[in-house]
């Protein structure tokens, strides 16, 4: 049986560090599709210890970032399987207001809680 202290990992810091709309122009000047799409910029503190306080050591594994345009059903989500990054772009989605959530999740497959990222 898995050890409990297994089941939680500590949420961190996770920020939503800015929305701009990507500016792409055509070859004769005009604008393109891009007009209508943004980039989101996300930046977290990777977690260092489950929540009852034990060390995470080497345990972390990855996130999933999960996002959806507010008011909408479902997430879309983005797995990162390396447990270094401490950022990421989420690249051309369309123009809008997004609810976006980040977990680390270890090497057991356990996930922490979903983090609602705040803007900066």
């Amino acid at each position: 049986m898995k050890n409990l202290a297994a089941l939680c990992l500590i949420s961190s810091v996770f920020l939503l560090v800015g929305c701009q709309p990507e500016a792409a122009s055509n070859s004769n000047g005009g604008n393109t599709a891009q007009d209508n799409n943004m980039t989101i910029n996300l930046s977290w503190t990777p977690p260092t210890h489950r929540i009852n306080g034990e060390p995470l050591g080497g345990g972390l594994m990855g996130y999933e970032i999960r996002y959806r345009e507010v008011g909408a059903a479902t997430f879309q989500s983005i797995t990162l399987g390396e447990k270094e990054p401490t950022s990421y772009r989420l690249t051309n989605i369309p123009k809008g207001e997004y609810e976006v959530e980040i977990a680390a999740y270890d090497t057991d497959g356990i996930y922490s809680t979903f983090v609602k990222a705040t803007q900066e």
